[in-house]
């Protein structure tokens, strides 16, 4: 099933996944997992239900390349979280998850291989429409807070038209509701878009939300470490 999975703390982020030259598996991983503010083709999964129970996240463009969590050295809460989120070729133990629903309907990922560890991301820097390369960071946490906690969304997607970048066709989804943004992006630089709507930013015309309506940056976790079965 393809989705996007967006930042329940973060209103303008969206997981990002980047694997460009993986084609083997390797020890370590490679390839970037960060955020994007909208849905590109990097911002689009494919979530695949294992023969265990489990399931892998999976680059929809990226064949045969999925997301990659390394926590094991993440064995309580910490402020900026931990461990290591990348890419790899091939699903193996660490690319394994258990998708959690919580109580206010988002979900979070937890590691098949570290139990009690949950895919985080810290989107702080997200709050104008994104650069092509992505940014803010994307690790382990312990335990279940605002930052583990993501909303699903499934095609069709709202667009945003980046320059083909190499080795791809470009990052381009119809356009939907979804995501909600929508813009283009010219030269290898940065810039800002020529147009955004849809409501991941409050106006028309790509300006990031007011100060106070910005999601807070601190975290609120649960003392257990544990999310709500499925």
């Amino acid at each position: 099933m393809s989705k996007a999975l967006q930042s329940q703390a973060f209103a303008n982020a969206y997981l990002r996944i980047d694997g460009r030259g993986i084609d083997a598996p390797a020890t370590s991983g490679s390839g970037v997992v960060n955020c994007q503010s909208g849905v590109g083709e990097l911002e689009v999964l494919d979530e695949q239900v294992q023969s265990d129970g489990t399931v892998a996240l999976a680059s929809h463009v990226f064949p045969n390349v999925y997301l990659r969590m390394d926590g094991g050295h993440v064995t309580s809460p910490s402020g900026t979280g931990g461990g290591t989120v990348n890419c790899t070729f091939g699903v193996g133990a660490w690319e394994k998850f258990h998708k959690r629903v919580q109580p206010d309907g988002s979900v979070a990922y937890e590691s098949a291989a570290f139990p009690g560890v949950y895919l985080r991301m810290d989107a702080q820097s997200i709050d104008t429409f994104g650069v092509r390369s992505g940014s803010g960071i994307v690790n382990c946490q312990f335990g279940v807070g605002a930052w583990e906690k993501f909303a699903e969304h499934e095609p069709p997607f709202a667009s945003i038209t980046w320059p083909p970048p190499q080795g791809l066709s470009g990052e381009i989804i119809s356009s939907g509701s979804a995501a909600g943004a929508s813009g283009t992006e010219s030269g290898p630089s940065p810039s800002p878009p020529v147009q955004v709507s849809g409501a991941a930013h409050k106006d028309g015309v790509g300006n990031a939300r007011p100060a106070a309506e910005q999601v807070a940056c601190s975290e609120e976790r649960s003392s257990s470490g544990t999310a709500v079965a499925e």
